[in-house]
């Protein structure tokens, strides 16, 4: 947590693999906040295993309380919508 806007910055799972016994950890770290809607968000995600990157997030646009149609879920609808 950043000590003065409380706001994440690093979120860790730690376990022990099965097979050698040894720990792992996965970490996640948040960066570049900016306030969309009134919420802080973390513009830059990036996720570790044990300390080697292995995705990096870079997001340009964020929505909240977005209204979707009402078929969004449906199967039918997605397929409609993906891009061949």
């Amino acid at each position: 947590m950043d000590k003065q806007t409380h706001l994440p910055l690093r979120r860790t799972f730690e376990w022990r693999d099965p097979l050698y016994k040894d720990k792992n950890l996965d970490a996640e770290e948040y960066d570049d906040y900016h306030t969309v809607d009134g919420l802080p968000t973390a513009f830059m995600i990036t996720r570790f295993k044990n300390d080697d990157m292995t995705r990096q997030q870079f997001l340009d646009k964020v929505t909240y309380n977005q209204t979707l149609a009402d078929d969004f879920w449906s199967v039918e609808a997605a397929e409609r919508r993906i891009k061949k």
